[in-house]
């Protein structure tokens, strides 16, 4: 998949995060939940990667565990070309200047105990970056009016402002150590529709003039075909299309791709045949034999049952898993 002359800024090989299920009794037999099953991709510099799909489908998971906040069962995480899966946290601690993430809820991800000062702060004082209170305070500042937030506001509580204020807090504590990746999870799914638009207008801003790559986590197909550079769609824990925005968007191959883009909402007169799947997505704890999307493929023949597709590279840097392709 596509990367610079000297490498992907961040790679993942082969991922998988399972979670082991309580068992009812000794003798029921052990199983897991497959969140992330089996998962890779590449992100380069100062490009956003969009990962789109169901609720359910393992996106958030698969961003937890790039940034190793969730420990991955198998597979392996490169970071600017250094093996950091089996990094202690002790290890971690110098990679987390440079991998930080925007949480999804802009209510819990904030400390209501703490100043706005403060929670930007945070992360500069615990990674020692300066030396002297004056000069966080003036770093606290910068960011401030970088992401919009009146300087007034330095010494108010969380529960002060409303979702899109707090997630420019958020915006500004992961700007905090000027990192080189930043993992966005679902950023905006719980704003509303106007403030959406100026959170994304906001992120395309801050990459811009600091050169950063985003990983993009979002069910929101049109946020996600703003904002992004490439587009990864997953199913039930897999990748099962991958490629540039406009292969995605103007050519999907895969049916689940295509299932997705029919659902979002079109101005009156604009044609396009409606895809509709059957039946809800399956359980992670028992995936399908063969191909994971055949019980609610609409294309599906006899061999998608028992043959599990393979990630293939169908035209220059668009990949698809699936058989009918």
């Amino acid at each position: 998949m596509s990367s610079r002359a000297n490498g992907p800024l961040l790679e993942i090989r082969d991922l998988k995060t399972y979670f082991p299920v309580p068992r009812k009794s000794y003798f029921e037999k052990r199983r897991t939940v497959k969140a992330v099953n089996g998962v890779s991709l590449s992100v380069n510099a100062g490009e956003t990667l969009g990962i789109v799909g169901e609720s359910g489908c393992g996106k958030s998971t698969l961003g937890l565990t790039i940034m190793k906040l969730l420990e991955p069962t198998t597979g392996r995480i490169i970071f600017e070309g250094n093996d950091i899966t089996d990094y202690s946290h002790k290890q971690m601690r110098s990679i987390r200047r440079d991998i930080q993430i925007i949480f999804q809820d802009p209510y819990a991800s904030l400390d209501p105990r703490m100043t706005v000062g403060d929670i930007i702060a945070e992360p500069i004082r615990t990674q020692q970056v300066f030396q002297s209170e004056k000069e966080v305070l003036l770093r606290v500042l910068e960011l401030m009016d970088e992401c919009g937030l009146e300087r007034a506001y330095l010494n108010r509580y969380p529960h002060e402002f409303s979702g899109g204020q707090r997630q420019r807090i958020g915006i500004a504590r992961a700007l905090s150590l000027s990192p080189k990746l930043i993992v966005c999870d679902e950023p905006v799914s719980a704003l509303d529709v106007s403030i959406q638009s100026q959170i994304v207008n906001l992120l395309r801003r801050i990459q811009e003039r600091y050169e950063l790559s985003l990983v993009f986590i979002s069910h929101d197909l049109a946020v996600v075909h703003h904002i992004s550079d490439r587009v990864a769609v997953m199913y039930l824990g897999k990748i099962v299309e991958l490629g540039g925005k406009k292969d995605i968007y103007r050519n999907p191959l895969h049916p689940y791709t295509r299932a997705l883009l029919s659902s979002v909402p079109k101005i009156s007169g604009e044609k396009g045949e409606r895809v509709r799947l059957e039946g809800d997505m399956p359980s992670p704890i028992n995936p399908p034999a063969g191909c994971t999307f055949h019980t609610r493929c609409p294309v599906c023949v006899g061999q998608c049952s028992i043959m599990e597709p393979q990630l293939r590279e169908i035209e220059p840097g668009h990949w698809v898993s699936c058989l009918m392709v």
